[in-house]
Protein backbone atom coordinates (compact mmCIF):
# COMPACT_ATOMS: atom_id res chain seq x y z
CA UNK A 1 0.00 0.00 0.00
CA UNK A 2 2.83 2.39 0.77
CA UNK A 3 4.36 1.67 -2.67
CA UNK A 4 1.15 2.74 -4.32
CA UNK A 5 0.97 6.04 -2.40
CA UNK A 6 4.64 6.75 -3.15
CA UNK A 7 4.08 5.96 -6.80
CA UNK A 8 1.20 8.44 -7.00
CA UNK A 9 3.24 11.13 -5.28
CA UNK A 10 6.32 10.68 -7.49
CA UNK A 11 4.48 10.47 -10.82
CA UNK A 12 2.08 13.29 -9.89
CA UNK A 13 -0.82 11.18 -10.97
CA UNK A 14 -4.02 13.14 -10.52
CA UNK A 15 -6.75 11.09 -8.91
CA UNK A 16 -9.19 13.85 -8.00
CA UNK A 17 -9.68 16.95 -5.88
CA UNK A 18 -9.55 15.06 -2.65
CA UNK A 19 -7.17 12.31 -3.73
CA UNK A 20 -3.39 12.08 -3.46
CA UNK A 21 -1.20 13.95 -5.89
CA UNK A 22 -3.72 16.68 -6.64
CA UNK A 23 -2.01 19.96 -7.54
CA UNK A 24 -4.59 22.65 -6.94
CA UNK A 25 -4.26 25.77 -9.08
CA UNK A 26 -1.12 24.62 -10.87
CA UNK A 27 -2.45 25.07 -14.43
CA UNK A 28 -4.44 28.20 -13.56
CA UNK A 29 -1.30 30.11 -12.56
CA UNK A 30 0.54 29.06 -15.71
CA UNK A 31 -2.39 30.01 -17.94
CA UNK A 32 -2.69 33.40 -16.25
CA UNK A 33 0.98 34.18 -16.79
CA UNK A 34 0.88 32.92 -20.37
CA UNK A 35 -2.25 34.86 -21.33
CA UNK A 36 -0.71 38.06 -19.97
CA UNK A 37 1.96 37.70 -22.65
CA UNK A 38 0.00 36.14 -25.51
CA UNK A 39 -3.03 38.45 -25.52
CA UNK A 40 -1.09 41.74 -25.94
CA UNK A 41 1.01 40.12 -28.68
CA UNK A 42 -2.12 39.01 -30.59
CA UNK A 43 -3.62 42.50 -30.29
CA UNK A 44 -0.35 44.10 -31.47
CA UNK A 45 -0.23 41.79 -34.50
CA UNK A 46 -3.84 42.67 -35.36
CA UNK A 47 -3.12 46.42 -35.13
CA UNK A 48 -0.04 45.94 -37.31
CA UNK A 49 -2.23 44.16 -39.86
CA UNK A 50 -4.67 47.10 -39.93
CA UNK A 51 -1.73 49.50 -40.34
CA UNK A 52 -0.32 47.51 -43.27
CA UNK A 53 -3.78 47.27 -44.87
CA UNK A 54 -4.40 51.01 -44.65
CA UNK A 55 -0.89 51.85 -45.84
CA UNK A 56 -1.19 49.59 -48.90
CA UNK A 57 -4.68 50.93 -49.74
CA UNK A 58 -3.38 54.49 -49.55
CA UNK A 59 -0.41 53.59 -51.76
CA UNK A 60 -2.69 52.03 -54.38
CA UNK A 61 -4.94 55.09 -54.29
CA UNK A 62 -1.95 57.38 -54.84
CA UNK A 63 -0.90 55.21 -57.78
CA UNK A 64 -4.44 55.36 -59.18
CA UNK A 65 -4.49 59.15 -58.94
CA UNK A 66 -1.14 59.42 -60.71
CA UNK A 67 -2.27 57.05 -63.48
CA UNK A 68 -5.49 59.02 -63.84
CA UNK A 69 -3.47 62.22 -64.22
CA UNK A 70 -1.34 60.56 -66.85
CA UNK A 71 -4.32 59.29 -68.84
CA UNK A 72 -6.08 62.65 -68.77
CA UNK A 73 -3.16 64.71 -70.04
CA UNK A 74 -5.07 65.90 -73.11
CA UNK A 75 -8.20 67.04 -71.23
CA UNK A 76 -8.57 70.75 -70.50
CA UNK A 77 -10.33 70.16 -67.19
CA UNK A 78 -8.07 67.36 -65.95
CA UNK A 79 -7.21 69.10 -62.65
CA UNK A 80 -10.88 69.31 -61.66
CA UNK A 81 -11.51 65.70 -62.72
CA UNK A 82 -8.52 64.47 -60.74
CA UNK A 83 -9.51 66.52 -57.68
CA UNK A 84 -13.05 65.15 -57.84
CA UNK A 85 -11.75 61.59 -58.03
CA UNK A 86 -9.30 62.24 -55.18
CA UNK A 87 -12.15 63.39 -52.94
CA UNK A 88 -14.18 60.20 -53.45
CA UNK A 89 -11.34 57.70 -53.68
CA UNK A 90 -10.72 56.51 -50.12
CA UNK A 91 -14.30 56.44 -48.83
CA UNK A 92 -14.98 53.09 -47.19
CA UNK A 93 -11.65 51.48 -48.09
CA UNK A 94 -9.56 52.24 -45.02
CA UNK A 95 -9.95 50.40 -41.71
CA UNK A 96 -8.75 52.83 -39.05
CA UNK A 97 -7.08 55.75 -40.79
CA UNK A 98 -8.97 59.01 -40.47
CA UNK A 99 -8.51 62.56 -41.66
CA UNK A 100 -7.43 61.41 -45.09
CA UNK A 101 -6.53 64.15 -47.53
CA UNK A 102 -5.76 63.44 -51.16
CA UNK A 103 -4.21 65.64 -53.78
CA UNK A 104 -3.02 65.14 -57.31
CA UNK A 105 -1.14 67.17 -59.85
CA UNK A 106 -0.41 66.56 -63.50
CA UNK A 107 2.16 68.38 -65.58
CA UNK A 108 3.52 67.85 -69.06
CA UNK A 109 6.09 65.23 -68.08
CA UNK A 110 4.79 63.69 -64.81
CA UNK A 111 1.64 63.10 -62.79
CA UNK A 112 1.69 62.73 -59.03
CA UNK A 113 -0.81 61.50 -56.44
CA UNK A 114 -0.44 62.19 -52.70
CA UNK A 115 -2.43 60.90 -49.73
CA UNK A 116 -2.00 61.53 -46.02
CA UNK A 117 -3.95 60.53 -42.94
CA UNK A 118 -3.80 59.78 -39.22
CA UNK A 119 -3.63 56.16 -38.00
CA UNK A 120 -4.69 55.82 -34.33
CA UNK A 121 -2.69 53.55 -32.02
CA UNK A 122 -4.41 52.49 -28.79
CA UNK A 123 -2.58 52.24 -25.48
CA UNK A 124 -1.12 54.43 -22.79
CA UNK A 125 2.47 54.35 -24.04
CA UNK A 126 1.38 55.29 -27.57
CA UNK A 127 -0.65 58.19 -26.13
CA UNK A 128 2.39 59.50 -24.28
CA UNK A 129 4.92 58.84 -27.03
CA UNK A 130 3.17 59.92 -30.22
CA UNK A 131 -0.15 61.38 -29.13
CA UNK A 132 -1.84 58.11 -30.02
CA UNK A 133 -1.58 58.65 -33.78
CA UNK A 134 0.90 57.95 -36.52
CA UNK A 135 1.02 60.08 -39.65
CA UNK A 136 0.63 58.02 -42.86
CA UNK A 137 1.85 59.67 -46.05
CA UNK A 138 2.12 58.08 -49.47
CA UNK A 139 2.85 59.44 -52.90
CA UNK A 140 3.32 58.09 -56.38
CA UNK A 141 4.81 59.72 -59.44
CA UNK A 142 3.99 58.49 -62.92
CA UNK A 143 6.05 59.58 -65.89
CA UNK A 144 3.93 60.76 -68.79
CA UNK A 145 5.10 59.39 -72.10
CA UNK A 146 3.87 59.98 -75.61
CA UNK A 147 2.49 56.64 -76.78
CA UNK A 148 2.46 57.57 -80.47
CA UNK A 149 6.27 57.50 -80.64
CA UNK A 150 6.41 54.03 -79.08
CA UNK A 151 3.63 52.76 -81.36
CA UNK A 152 5.47 54.02 -84.45
CA UNK A 153 8.64 52.26 -83.35
CA UNK A 154 6.81 48.98 -82.74
CA UNK A 155 5.06 49.14 -86.09
CA UNK A 156 8.38 49.90 -87.82
CA UNK A 157 10.01 46.92 -86.08
CA UNK A 158 7.09 44.71 -87.09
CA UNK A 159 7.39 45.82 -90.74
CA UNK A 160 11.15 45.18 -90.69
CA UNK A 161 10.62 41.66 -89.30
CA UNK A 162 8.00 40.92 -91.97
CA UNK A 163 10.38 42.09 -94.75
CA UNK A 164 13.11 39.81 -93.45
CA UNK A 165 10.71 36.85 -93.26
CA UNK A 166 9.22 37.18 -96.59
Amino acid sequence: MSDQAGENRNSRHIVGPAGPGWLAGYFTVEATLLMGVILPMVVAIMIAGFYIHDRSCMQSEACELAALGSCMRLYDDRETRISKRAAELSKGRLSWTGGVSASASAGETAAQGNLSGQFPIPGLIAQLWSGGQVQLETDWTYKITDPSRTIRRLRGAKAAVQQVKG
